[in-house]
């Protein structure tokens, strides 16, 4: 990484993804304080390059911000990153792209544990309408999305 900032400079949008990968590295193997490191290091580039938040990347680093702070039980900041992923990524995406229902159902897994049922539900409802309308019922993400909405409507 020193070597790639000193040739690209401190904010190439390459420095961003091997951010991004890092922490999804640290992220993956229970690393939570380093992936968190990776992925703020990551927002900071993109929203350095993309001004006001102009870019779905800009949304990427949050929501894997997000995801990292629902890990560690910082639910509090999880949900206002989660919202604030969910707002570029409905602006610069559309309200049915597959990030928007990545976004959703992240959130609505967060609010379940919240014991927030209702808007978990409405949430999650719309993760697995978008999933199943762009990879089929039939799909792993579909699924994920349908598993989390029945845990929520059994809580109801």
């Amino acid at each position: 990484m020193t070597l790639r900032t000193k040739l690209l400079g401190p904010n190439h949008p390459s420095l961003a993804w091997s951010n991004t990968n890092l922490g999804n590295v640290m992220l993956k193997i229970g690393h939570y304080q380093d992936a968190l490191r990776f992925f703020d290091q990551a927002k900071k580039i993109w929203d350095n390059v993309n001004a006001n938040l102009s870019h779905p990347n800009c949304g990427l680093a949050r929501h894997n911000i997000g995801v990292t702070l629902l890990k560690l039980g910082q639910i509090e900041k999880a949900q206002e990153i989660f919202l604030a992923a969910l707002q570029i990524r409905e602006k610069h995406l559309g309200p049915t792209h597959t990030d928007v229902a990545d976004s959703c159902l992240e959130l609505g897994k967060l609010y379940t544990i919240a014991e927030r049922y209702e808007e978990a539900a409405e949430l999650l409802e719309r993760a697995s309408s978008i999933r199943s309308a762009s990879f089929g019922p039939n799909h792993k993400l579909t699924y994920e999305a349908i598993d989390c909405l029945r845990v929520v409507q059994w809580k109801l």
